[in-house]
């Protein structure tokens, strides 16, 4: 849980920098959607899980262009 709490600090520091937000996405995507399941399997309801997703999507959407390279 260490890890996933430092990649949780250094993802929330990467997104603020507007040229280190694909970085962010990278470390912050499955962390989210963890959240996400763990939310729809375990809790057995969407909360604030499903805004998470929603959020980091608009960004990847925005910054589409950093992901090409990965493609």
């Amino acid at each position: 849980m260490t890890a996933i709490k430092v990649l949780e600090v250094i993802g929330g520091l990467l997104i603020l920098f507007p040229a280190h937000r694909a970085k962010a996405l990278l470390i912050l995507g499955p962390i989210s959607v963890n959240i996400l399941l763990f939310e729809i399997y375990i809790a057995g309801s969407v909360g604030v899980g499903a805004v998470l997703i929603l959020l980091i999507l608009a960004q990847a959407f925005i910054d589409q262009d950093k992901f090409k390279a990965l493609l």
